[in-house]
C-alpha cells in the first residue's frame, strides 16, 4: 500500500522520483517478489516507520504533536538529551554544565567540534539567537510557561521588556552560554533535555525566508533546511514520505549507524498494521484495537506494551456557555464510564484517570480524585439549569481522525445521553486542520492528550494562565499561585504537596474530563536495536541499528 501511494504521488523533492523506483526495487526488481521491503533495508540499514499523522511543521520552536516530534528530535540536538534508555539528563552539544549552588545560574560548556549540517561552525551566540527568537512575542510559543523561571523572559514574552539583553540568556564567549534564573527550578535540567523549545536554529536560513520570528515559511523545505542533529532532512513529500539521512557535520557522526530512516504519514491504524505485517515498514507506532486484544494473549517479540506518563482527555470550552459553568462540565466528567471505556473499548491496558496528573510522575501520586457518580452529576445538571437535559444545547465533540479517538466518543455519546439525556455530535477533522481549531478555540469539547514529560508540575502547564497550550480558556488565580510556586521549592515532598494543592483547585472545577493515562502498543521488527521503551516514548535514532 505505501508503494501504491508512492506511485500516485511523484511530486518528491530532491530526487525523489528516483526515490520511488529504489522502493520498487525493493518489492520486485532488486531482490524478486518474495523479499520484503523490511528485509532489503535491513542491508541497506535504512529504518522505515509508520508515524501517524503528516507533519504540521518541522519548526522546533512551535511543533506541539508526537509525530512532529518523533522527527524534529533527530534533526536538532539542544544543549542537554535524554537518555533515552533510562531518562538520565546527559550531555549533548554542550559537553557538560555547571549549576550554581543557589540553584540560579546554569553554565553550559559547548563541544569545541560543533557544525550546522551544511558545515557552518556552530557556538554559542546561536542557542542565543535561537533563544531569542524562541520567546519572541510573534513566535507565539505554546511552551513559554516552561521557560518562565529565566530572567525577563515571559515579560519579553508579552512586550514588557523590549531588550533582550535583559533576558537572562547570555554568551560568555563561543562555547559558553549562561542561563540566569529568577529563583532556583528543580525540574530546569529536565524540561530543557526535552523541550525543542531550547533547540538551535540557522539564522542565516531561518532570515533568508522571512523575518527571524515569522512562522510557515520555507526555511523547513528540504532544499533549504539547516540543521545541527544526528540527521538532515532529505526527502519530504507531503502526505506520502519523509526521510531522513545522516548529518555528516554531527559532533558525534561515527556513532549514527542508520543510512536513512523513512517516515510514513499513515493515520488510519489498521493501515499501519498491515503494512507492517506485510514487510512494509520495520515499525508500527499504533495499531488497532482488534490487534491489541490478540497481541495481549499471545505477547510476540516485536509487541512493545507499557504505561507511559500521559493524560487521554475531553476539554471543554469554558468561554462557551453553558461549559462556562463548573457544575455542567462536573456532570460531563462525572457521568462517564472509565472502567467500560478502558475494559471494553481502548482494551490496550490503560489505567482509568481519577486525576489528571499521572500517578508516578516524579514520584507523584495524587491526594484528591473524584469518581463516577450518575446521580451527583443528573444534580449538577438540574441545579444548572438542565433537569434531565431538558433545555441542554447539542454540543460537538472535535477528535482527530482515528478509529479509536472514533470508538470513544461514541461511546462517551451515548453515556451522556443515557445518563444525562444531551445530545452530543461528533466532528472528525484530519490533524492539521484539527490542532488548527483546538488552538483557536473552536470547539465545544475536544479530545487530546497531553504528555507533560517526567515531571509531575509539567501536567499543570495546560491550565496555567499564561500557558500557550491552554486551550480550554480556563483560568484560576489561586491555581496559578501554586503553580508557579511548586517551580521554585527545592524539597521534593514540599513540592508533590503542592503540585497536590493545585489539581485540587483544578478537578474541583473540572475545565477537562481526564479519561485514562496512556499505555502505549506498537510494533518494532526485533531486527531493530537500541529503540529504547520508556515512559514518556521518547527517543531519537542516533544509536537505532539494524541487525540481520
Amino acid at each position: 500500500m505505501i508503494l501504491a501511494k508512492l506511485r500516485r504521488d511523484r511530486r518528491l523533492t530532491k530526487g525523489g522520483f528516483s526515490f520511488l523506483i529504489l522502493l520498487s526495487g525493493f518489492l520486485f526488481t532488486a531482490c524478486g517478489p518474495r523479499e520484503r521491503v523490511v528485509d532489503r533495508a535491513i542491508k541497506n540499514q535504512e529504518l522505515f516507520i509508520a508515524n501517524g499523522a503528516e507533519p504540521q511543521s518541522l519548526d522546533p520552536h512551535i511543533v506541539t504533536g508526537v509525530p512532529e516530534m518523533q522527527i524534529v528530535r533527530n534533526l536538532f540536538e539542544g544543549l542537554v538529551v535524554f537518555n533515552f534508555e533510562t531518562l538520565d539528563v546527559v550531555p549533548a552539544a554542550a559537553e557538560g554544565w555547571e549549576v550554581s549552588e543557589d540553584g540560579k545560574t546554569y553554565t553550559f560548556f559547548l563541544r569545541k567540534n560543533l557544525k550546522w549540517s551544511n558545515g557552518d561552525p556552530l557556538t554559542a551566540k546561536d542557542f542565543h539567537y535561537s533563544f531569542k527568537r524562541s520567546i519572541s512575542p510573534k513566535m507565539a510559543s505554546p511552551y513559554i510557561t516552561y521557560m518562565t523561571s529565566i530572567t525577563n523572559c515571559l515579560p519579553y514574552n508579552k512586550g514588557e521588556v523590549a531588550d533582550f539583553e535583559q533576558v537572562g540568556c547570555k554568551v560568555v564567549d563561543d562555547h559558553t552560554l549562561v542561563f540566569h534564573l529568577d529563583h532556583a527550578h528543580p525540574p530546569f535540567l529536565l524540561y530543557m533535555a526535552s523541550g525543542q523549545y531550547f533547540y538551535p536554529v540557522h539564522k542565516a536560513t531561518i532570515e533568508a525566508h522571512g523575518d527571524m520570528d515569522q512562522r510557515g515559511t520555507a526555511w523547513i523545505r528540504p532544499d533549504n533546511i539547516v540543521t545541527n542533529g544526528p540527521f538532515q532532512l532529505s526527502e519530504w513529500s507531503t502526505n506520502t514520505v519523509l526521510s531522513v539521512e545522516p548529518n555528516p557535520h554531527y559532533w558525534d557522526r561515527e556513532t549514527v549507524l542508520l543510512n536513512k530512516a523513512h517516515f510514513f504519514p499513515i493515520e488510519n491504524l489498521d493501515t499501519q498494521y498491515r503494512s507492517y505485517l506485510n514487510g512494509e515498514v520495520h515499525i508500527a507506532r499504533h495499531i488497532p484495537l482488534h490487534a491489541i486484544q490478540e497481541l495481549e494473549k499471545t505477547k510476540p517479540a516485536d509487541y512493545r506494551s507499557h504505561l507511559y506518563l500521559g493524560t487521554y482527555y475531553y476539554g471543554f470550552n469554558t468561554r462557551k456557555a453553558p461549559l462556562n459553568d463548573p457544575r455542567v462540565r462536573k456532570a460531563l466528567s462525572m457521568a462517564l464510564d472509565r472502567e467500560l471505556i478502558v475494559n471494553e473499548v481502548t482494551q490496550g491496558g490503560q489505567q482509568v484517570a481519577y486525576s489528571f496528573v499521572p500517578p508516578g510522575a516524579n514520584k507523584y501520586q495524587p491526594d484528591y480524585t473524584f469518581s463516577k457518580n450518575v446521580e451527583e452529576a443528573k444534580k449538577l445538571l438540574a441545579e444548572s439549569g438542565f433537569p434531565n437535559g431538558e433545555g441542554f444545547p447539542t454540543l460537538e465533540i472535535l477528535f482527530n481522525t482515528s478509529e479509536q479517538h472514533k470508538a470513544i466518543a461514541e461511546t462517551a455519546q451515548q453515556m451522556w445521553k443515557n445518563a444525562l439525556g444531551i445530545d452530543i455530535r461528533l466532528v472528525n477533522m484530519e490533524w492539521k486542520v484539527y490542532l488548527d481549531a483546538r488552538d483557536n478555540g473552536d470547539f465545544d469539547i475536544v479530545r487530546a492528550g497531553w504528555v507533560g514529560g517526567v515531571d509531575h508540575q509539567g501536567y499543570l502547564d495546560l491550565f496555567n494562565s499564561d500557558s500557550g497550550n491552554n486551550d480550554t480558556g480556563w483560568t484560576n488565580p489561586e491555581f496559578d499561585k501554586l503553580y508557579k510556586s511548586a517551580a521554585e521549592i527545592m524539597d521534593p515532598e514540599l513540592r508533590i504537596k503542592t503540585v497536590q494543592q493545585a489539581e485540587k483547585i483544578l478537578l474541583s472545577e473540572m475545565p477537562i474530563a481526564p479519561v485514562y493515562h496512556y499505555t502505549v502498543n506498537y510494533m518494532v521488527d526485533t531486527r531493530v536495536k537500541n529503540y529504547y521503551s520508556n515512559s514518556i516514548d521518547e527517543r531519537n535514532f542516533k544509536h537505532v541499528y539494524l541487525e540481520e
